[in-house]
């Protein structure tokens, strides 16, 4: 196998800026944080907490794909895949997206293609399709629903088993933030999972999430690796840059033990997540069911006395069994919604992606109707 940092490079490229199906695959050996010696060396760190959080055995005959953008992180995990993986004889395959948002996004491309290249790697290289006169999208919430819709494809043609995601610690608390600032509750306040199911035969994997982004940027200091950097991260104007550059440093300055902080309330969020969503499932066996046109009725009956996290939790699931976008389901939105569910009285509501909610005596209907435009709530006769 060729040398990983050896790769060709022109002019633009900053030098060392400076269970599932039948292979039994486990989601349990990523989820706890793996505990490295201080006296291992930057790079050595690296591999270390790569082959503890995604044990090699996992994966040491299969294909993995690895989601590569040529920044430092993504770089970081390709090497570190790339070194693990003289010990192993499954296929190894590059995913880089363009979003289509930068100029430079094009000479990224070539050279994550280029360096897979030199390794003997496949790389799949996908783009946003942009319709005729559309400006590109700079909505986060779009772009990442594009990016991981080109996952599922790279996965789905190579035949990958696992997709690996260079998530780090700073990532982590920047998206817990994040979360609780939208009021997504237990689910986006446990943050990103180390793993989780991407279809029914791959998984998800985030070797990276318990290394902080200065670590990783310390081992590609030391390891001589090269990478792309992305322009755009500098700009305030996405939710996640302006956290990240301004919110978390007062944080860490007032709050130096933040982080740390922010990770544990995210294990415990986790953990009543997850015990709030078995309860969600027990619960709609008996109180919901799907009507003759696909929408989804709910027996007020049955769902007014649980408690709030329990009925947001079912809504959720059964938003998702039915393929409707959840996303810009917000706090308004849910507040209408328990309402409709504890009072029974006679009335409609308008929710997004051309769903409506009409609540009787008998129970609660959520559909889809062409005609929703808005949002309303009006009494019915």
């Amino acid at each position: 196998m060729a040398d990983p940092r050896k790769v060709p490079l022109d002019d633009s490229v900053q030098d060392r800026h400076v269970p599932v199906g039948d292979a039994s695959l486990s989601l349990s050996a990523t989820k706890s944080n793996p505990t490295a010696s201080p006296e291992l060396g930057k790079w050595d760190l690296v591999l270390q907490h790569v082959s503890t959080a995604w044990p090699l055995e996992q994966w040491r005959e299969l294909t993995v794909a690895i989601g590569v953008s040529g920044g430092c992180d993504s770089m970081v995990l390709a090497h570190a895949v790339a070194e693990l993986s003289q010990h192993r004889s499954g296929r190894t395959v590059v995913a880089h997206f363009n979003h289509g948002v930068r100029e430079s996004a094009a000479s990224d491309a070539a050279f994550v293609k280029a360096w897979a290249d030199s390794m003997g790697w496949t790389c799949m290289v996908g783009q946003r399709p942009l319709p005729s006169g559309e400006l590109p999208a700079t909505d986060e919430q779009r772009l990442r629903r594009a990016r991981f819709a080109f996952f599922r494809s790279v996965v789905a043609k190579s035949g990958a088993r696992f997709l690996a995601l260079a998530h780090h610690r700073d990532d982590q608390c920047e998206t817990i933030l994040h979360q609780l600032l939208r009021g997504t509750g237990t689910a986006g306040a446990a943050g990103m999972a180390w793993a989780r199911p991407l279809n029914e035969q791959s998984l998800v994997v985030r070797p990276l999430l318990g290394l902080s982004r200065e670590q990783l940027r310390a081992a590609a200091r030391a390891r001589g690796i090269q990478w792309r950097e992305d322009e755009s991260n500098r700009g305030l104007k996405p939710h996640r840059n302006w956290i990240r550059h301004r919110l978390l440093p007062m944080i860490r300055e007032r709050y130096p033990a933040a982080e740390s902080a922010l990770i544990a309330f995210a294990e415990q969020a986790r953990e009543l997540h997850e015990q709030t969503e078995v309860a969600a499932e027990m619960v709609a066996l008996r109180a919901t069911k799907q009507t003759e046109d696909g929408g989804l009725w709910l027996s007020t009956k049955d769902l007014k006395n649980e408690s709030d996290g329990v009925l947001v939790a079912l809504l959720r699931q059964q938003w998702s069994h039915r393929g409707w976008s959840w996303q810009a389901v917000d706090r308004r939105h849910l507040y209408q919604l328990l309402r409709m569910i504890r009072e029974g009285n006679p009335q409609s509501w308008n929710l997004p992606n051309q769903l409506v909610a009409v609540a009787e005596l008998s129970g609660l209907t959520v559909r889809q109707t062409p005609a929703t435009t808005g949002l309303m709530v009006e009494k019915l006769s």
